[in-house]
């Protein structure tokens, strides 16, 4: 069975002259993608690092000292194992895509991106690239998209990768049709102040952003509609980013492991095609 997504690019190469949002759209077919086979053997670590306020874990997948890594933000609700981590949906992808793995749980504490969890983060990144680690872009989905969008300004990714993301926070409550997310979030401490919208919504602002940026969006999502994905998708282009959008017509916010590793394959034979 084959997973049909809509495929939304975007680029300067393809503008037109009746419009600055350089969009095109196709129908394309993801195969999913199961087991093991052909895996790379990989050496998998794992440690703390001590931050203020607390500790952070994190794991790698390293299949050559030579190549570069992926950094993966936990997208939740629960932490990530030693156990699972490298065999998680992302992390066979990039695997299999000759690139090293860090995994980085986010903080329990975390307030959907907050300042202290950020900074808590940046510290274990920090860690990890004084080790030689050489780090070519960020992943993460769902509510962990939030704080990737904000580590994304932190450092010179080359590739930053979202799926399910909440791009703009103010519409995510205001359209979201999971009540559950919006009474979480309201919960939150600080979340009535405005500023807490707009530290959390990356399509206010676009600047320091990665300028080559892959989205994928379960259609059926009805936490994060796909619309708030097409209109990131949109004005990304608009400022001359290299933009792919994909969305995953028949997926919702859970997406299939097969298919969620097999969208990412197809991300990422694209990001690596030679121009």
């Amino acid at each position: 069975m084959r997973l049909h997504l809509l495929a939304l690019f975007g680029s300067l190469h393809f503008m037109a002259c009746a419009s600055n949002e350089a969009v095109f759209s196709d129908k394309v077919v993801v195969d999913p993608i199961t087991g093991q086979d052909g895996l790379p053997k990989y050496v998998q670590a794992q440690g703390q690092q001590a931050v203020k306020g607390g500790k952070i874990s994190w794991f790698t997948c390293t299949q050559s000292t030579a190549a570069p890594s992926m950094v993966l933000l936990n997208p939740g609700p629960k932490s990530w194992s030693k156990e699972e981590v490298c065999k998680t949906p992302a992390a066979l992808a990039f695997l299999n895509h000759g690139l090293n793995v860090i995994a980085i749980n986010r903080p329990e504490t975390e307030t959907l991106g907050d300042d202290a969890s950020l900074n808590q983060v940046k510290e274990t990144v920090d860690f990890l690239q004084k080790e030689d680690r050489r780090l070519e872009g960020l992943w993460s989905t769902g509510e962990g998209s939030v704080m990737a969008l904000r580590l994304a300004r932190q450092y010179p990714w080359k590739i930053l990768i979202i799926g399910n993301g909440i791009y703009d926070m103010e519409l995510a409550m205001k359209d979201s049709a999971d009540q559950d997310f919006v009474a979480r979030v309201k919960a939150m401490p600080g979340s009535s102040d405005p500023n807490f919208a707009e530290k959390r919504s990356a399509a206010w602002d676009l600047s320091g952003l990665p300028k080559v940026i892959y989205l994928y969006h379960g259609g059926q999502n009805s936490q994060i509609r796909s619309d708030q994905a097409t209109q990131f998708r949109n004005s990304l282009a608009a400022s001359e980013h290299r933009v792919e959008l994909y969305i995953l017509e028949e997926d919702t916010q859970n997406l299939r492991p097969d298919y969620h590793r097999g969208v990412l394959s197809k991300i990422l034979e694209n990001y690596q095609k030679p121009e």
